[in-house]
């Protein structure tokens, strides 16, 4: 066993050496108590390998090339005058951009999606403008509108929106408006003295206009009407009797509809003691022009024809009611 003294590295230099045993065992050298971060490596310092290939050979030829126009011109520039700089810059013109047809962000589309486009904004202002015509503005410009809502096709092309319109055209928007907004049916009209099957066009959502309700629906069959009847006032019948029955409140005449042999059992009278129940022929007033409608309470009314009457000769008779109430004591015992 051999002894000596090591003096730490990182100790200061002016403490004393610690003593070490090193111990020499079947060839391992071993330092005891020492730690083991403290084990010396020799590592090669890659800065002291010089390779001789890697760097151009000192004896290879230089060219020299002369120096560059900028370089020459700059150096004469100092030698001018400030005002022939200044002369200099004064003759100097940028070259301008060229002009471009278009912008930058200009978005280009294909004729398909182009064409696509302009159909949906025609759409979009067919079927706002319709709907606000139907609506809301039809009876301020003079258009005749039903009180379930309907208008004549024809009536309706007459504004300046659709004079470009042909009917085929108008059709087909409302067919393919998006939010099925517009019904198109062929329904008889009274023309000129007789009936004619006509193109009548309403919108579905709510109305503005009053007395206008799009649930309501045209009886077309006179046959459901069996016996139609209507309440009036005795003092008139003279009136009725010479002009027919007018039209009431809204535009609208009140029917009352029951059964046979039961004409006054389901009916609801106001209180008034006399009335005058006058029956109405339905299909000779549909053939002069008079339209009966139903709601969905079940009420029936009617339409008056051009002249806003049901004609005389669409009345079967009058009969004059003298209603007496008696009043009913009932005991319970």
């Amino acid at each position: 066993m051999q002894a000596r003294l090591l003096r730490c590295s990182h100790c200061a230099p002016t403490r004393r050496p610690i003593a070490k045993a090193l111990v020499a065992l079947n060839g391992a050298r071993t330092i005891a108590n020492k730690p083991k971060p403290w084990n010396k490596v020799k590592q090669k310092s890659r800065l002291l390998v010089f390779d001789p290939n890697s760097y151009p050979k000192v004896n290879s030829a230089i060219i020299l090339q002369p120096p560059s126009e900028s370089i020459v011109v700059s150096v004469n520039n100092r030698n001018k005058s400030l005002k022939e700089a200044e002369e200099s810059l004064g003759q100097f013109t940028p070259t301008p951009y060229p002009s471009r047809k278009f912008r930058a962000n200009t978005p280009f589309y294909f004729p398909a999606v182009k064409k696509n486009k302009e159909e949906a904004l025609v759409q979009f202002n067919f079927s706002a403008h319709t709907a606000q015509l139907l609506r809301h503005t039809a009876r301020n410009k003079g258009l005749r509108i039903l009180p379930d809502g309907f208008a004549r096709v024809s009536d309706v092309m007459r504004d300046e929106f659709y004079k470009d319109y042909t009917f085929d055209r108008f059709a087909e928007l409302c067919q393919k408006d998006p939010s099925r907004d517009f019904d198109l049916v062929h329904m008889p009209d009274f023309i000129e003295g007789q009936l004619e099957d006509v193109w009548w066009v309403r919108a579905k959502r709510a109305h503005s206009m009053i007395g206008i309700d799009s649930s309501d629906h045209r009886i077309l069959n006179m046959a459901r009407l069996k016996t139609a009847i209507c309440l009036c006032e005795p003092r008139d019948s003279d009136n009725i009797r010479q002009y027919g029955i007018p039209e009431q409140k809204f535009g609208r005449i009140r029917i009352h509809r029951t059964l046979e042999n039961a004409l006054f059992e389901t009916m609801h009278f106001p209180a008034r003691l006399q009335h005058l129940c006058i029956s109405i022929d339905s299909e000779v007033a549909a053939r002069n022009g008079v339209m009966f409608f139903s709601t969905q309470a079940r009420e029936t009314y009617a339409v008056g024809n051009v002249d806003g009457i049901i004609p005389p000769q669409a009345l079967l008779g009058a009969t004059l009611l003298d209603l007496r109430s008696t009043n009913l004591l009932h005991r319970y015992t």
